[in-house]
């Protein structure tokens, strides 16, 4: 994400369920199959980069930890956010 653009992530949830025809595990099993292919993708380019161009610099799979919402816990969590 770019400073200061938000991302509507609600736009985006509504786009992706109309996309599937408000099927939700279709929705998220194309979004699993993307994941998957990024992460293929993500591996042959970390193979791919010469070290002295990146300056050390590997792409990562996944997302740091401290970069992660923690799921809420309860009903209320999820509405009171």
């Amino acid at each position: 994400m770019q400073p200061g653009k938000a991302i509507d992530v609600d736009w985006e949830v509504e786009a992706v369920l109309a996309w599937h025809d408000e099927d939700p595990k279709a929705a998220i099993a194309t979004l699993l199959e993307d994941i998957r292919h990024l992460r293929e993708q993500l591996a042959l380019a970390d193979r791919a980069l010469s070290r002295g161009m990146v300056r050390g610099w590997r792409p990562q799979p996944s997302r740091r930890h401290h970069e992660l919402k923690p799921l809420p816990h309860s009903k209320t969590e999820l509405t009171s956010s």
